[in-house]
């Protein structure tokens, strides 16, 4: 583990600001042909340059680096495909990359202290940010290990019969080495390990099996084992997606993706003040590491235009995602857009777009996996959809999830779906089913305060033709993107945490003048030095009978008034 330290930032970051913002000039407005601006880079640059007086200098940073979008991961290094993935090597953290997390979500039969059945779901993200690029790094003689900054997310749903479930969010962890945060992460060759504070990911080299622990005091306590399912082994477990199936991703977020269904999961949660014991329990591990690029798709890319900043924009760039794994050790992946400009940011039916979902079994010792795709249709630029993600529920939840009313705007979070007409082109029969969440709300904020939802739910099959099941639903960037951006700027002005009251600003009270007419020279002089006599006693009598009626506090001036 690091040892905690404090050292300036601010030079670092405003320098790193000015080498993106000279990138982004390089291109050109179409309509304008003037040189493309980052939006608020003054800001921007205000909330760089106070980060070593903040209160907060890590979750500053990090908005920081949400407002700079595509420019986010200026500078960095990013997965190609010209370098396929290697394993065990790339199950670790890529410190000279961007944005990159690992998490465990499961849904678990557990026993209380007293016997009692609860089902509960977990969800553990650790998170790492770069937040400058090698240039600034090496200028500043940084470490990798100080150029980045580790973030947990944790969220308990204890299910309830009344279908409203109970939800218990792990308090803020943010940490970053150069402001007294404590991090560490393993190295190629060596046992899994992913360190953010008092939560962690440890395991084997080829990650299982993964112990998950989070320490969050009395509040919550997780110490969780996930494996693979008896057929598999640690090396066979997981599968790559990406649209061929190679596990990249292009531009404009350029990275890698891939995951282990049907993780088998044991340990013990405590909440509430009370222990749980995991029976049995079911989840899925990701990882994936996604940066920001100024360059533009290859291909159509649903969402983004080709001009960063200026045709990217829009109130709505979000997703559905979810993942099944069914009671035969089968497992649906799939995902429905939410993009466009449509002001309340309301699609009750979303597509699943071909080579974007996957359909996973276990046969003979590895997994198989269905890329599920539609051949592209003659005059069309993107092949037609793999199905549809009916929404049939909405609920209105606050985007600061920690503050009262009416100190946070809400968000319209989507709550139930339906899956209908699912099926890759070579299948027989298509797969169709209802999914019910626990909770009404299983919503975070993440470090940079966007709202997040990740809830446990399950899945009932209503095609005949495939099974039961248990999952999560991930539900990114239903707030529009406006309101964020509100908040967000207020927070780099203020200083003040997003959500929280602002500070009462005190009445000016206007001071009580007492007037006491003419006096003589003597008489003023006696009174300046000595502080008595015959005008001292007529002011205090004056005094006590103003506090007498009330109208003397603790703060109140009192001017006296003389003439000689």
């Amino acid at each position: 583990m690091n040892i905690p330290q404090s050292k300036p930032v601010s030079g670092t970051i405003v320098k790193y600001l000015e080498s993106i913002n000279a990138a982004v000039n390089q291109i050109k407005d179409p309509t304008t042909d003037e040189p493309v601006q980052i939006p608020h880079y003054d800001l921007l640059q205000k909330a760089a340059r106070g980060l070593d007086q903040s209160q907060y200098p890590s979750q500053t940073a990090l908005v920081i680096q949400r407002f700079l979008g595509r420019g986010s991961s200026f500078d960095m290094d990013a997965a190609e495909p010209d370098q396929p993935l290697s394993f065990p090597k790339d199950h670790h953290l890529h410190p000279k990359m961007g944005s990159e997390w690992h998490y465990l979500s499961c849904d678990l039969n557990t026993k209380g202290p007293n016997g009692e059945s609860q089902r509960i779901g977990v969800m553990i993200w650790l998170q790492k940010n770069r937040i400058v690029g090698a240039t600034a790094q090496k200028e500043a003689g940084w470490s990798d290990e100080e150029s980045l900054i580790f973030a947990s997310k944790v969220t308990v749903v204890m299910k309830e019969g009344n279908g409203k479930g109970r939800l218990i969010r792990r308090n803020r962890n943010i940490q970053w080495i150069l402001k007294g945060g404590q991090i560490a992460y393993s190295k190629p060759g060596e046992n899994f390990r992913f360190v953010c504070g008092p939560d962690s990911f440890s395991g084997s080299k080829d990650v299982l099996p993964l112990r998950a622990q989070v320490n969050d005091g009395d509040h919550m306590r997780l110490d969780l084992i996930a494996d693979c399912q008896d057929e598999l082994t640690p090396e066979t477990a997981f599968f790559l997606r990406g649209g061929d199936g190679s596990g990249f991703t292009e531009p404009p977020t350029p990275g890698f993706e891939y995951g282990w269904p049907q993780i088998k999961v044991s340990g013990t949660v405590t909440v509430e003040g009370k222990t749980y014991q995991v029976e049995s329990g079911l989840g899925w591990i990701d990882h994936q590491n996604l940066n920001a690029s100024l360059e533009n798709p290859p291909k159509p890319y649903p969402g983004y235009d080709s001009i960063p900043f200026i045709s990217d924009g829009k109130p709505f760039i979000g997703w559905c995602w979810m993942y099944l794994n069914l009671t035969n050790k089968d497992t649906l992946m799939v995902i429905g857009l939410n993009i466009g400009l449509n002001p309340i940011g309301l699609y009750p039916q979303l597509k699943i777009g071909s080579e974007s979902s996957y359909y996973v079994s276990i046969k003979d010792g590895k997994l198989d996996v269905t890329i599920l795709s539609n051949p592209v249709q003659s005059g069309q630029p993107l092949p037609p959809p793999v199905g549809d993600m009916n929404i049939m529920d909405f609920q209105v939840l606050p985007t600061i999830t920690s503050a009262p009313a009416p100190y946070r705007p809400n968000a319209l979070i989507p709550n139930g779906w339906t899956l209908a007409n699912v099926k890759d082109h070579s299948w027989e029969n298509a797969l169709a089913g209802n999914v019910t969440a626990w909770s009404d709300d299983a919503t975070f904020n993440a470090e940079d305060w966007s709202l997040a939802s990740e809830m446990p739910v399950d899945f009932t099959d209503t095609s005949g033709k495939f099974a039961n099941g248990t999952g999560y639903a991930e539900v990114i960037g239903y707030e529009n993107l406006l309101s964020l951006e509100k908040r967000a700027l207020a927070f780099l002005e203020s200083g003040v945490l997003p959500g929280c009251p602002p500070e009462p600003i005190p009445a000016v009270k206007k001071p009580i003048l007492v007037k006491l007419g003419s006096k003589s020279r003597s008489e003023i002089t006696r009174l300046r030095k000595k502080r008595d006599g015959p005008v001292m006693d007529q002011i205090s009598d004056i005094l006590k009978r103003l506090a007498a009626e009330g109208r003397v506090e603790g703060d109140t001036q009192v001017v006296i008034a003389m003439v000689r």
